[in-house]
């Protein structure tokens, strides 16, 4: 939590006063598909992607005012749960075709 959300606090604390200042700015968060969803052995890890989602809508809530000059975007990867749910496919495609 330290890193993940708390890290991405910080720094866009440091920053979005001058950026409202100058009506201009852009703040791009990279998260996670398990931002996304809950993923079954990811406990620790899931939160603190859901933590960031929230903090960048919330943050496209408050830049409103500033049309288009100031923005905030979540950038969700997917190569983890893209493997997860080939895994889970794969599992299920070979229960089914078991004689």
């Amino acid at each position: 939590m330290d890193i993940d959300y708390l890290g991405s606090v910080y720094a866009t604390r440091a920053i979005i006063q001058e950026m409202k200042q100058n009506n201009r700015g852009r703040i791009v968060f990279t998260s996670s598909q398990a931002g996304q969803l809950g993923i079954y052995g990811y406990t620790a890890y899931s939160p603190t992607k859901f933590a960031l989602r929230g903090l960048a809508e919330s943050l496209q809530m408050e830049v409103r005012n500033y049309e288009d000059n100031l923005t905030i975007s979540n950038n969700f990867k997917g190569g983890l749960l893209l493997k997860i749910c080939r895994r889970l496919q794969t599992s299920r495609i070979l229960q089914m075709h078991r004689f």
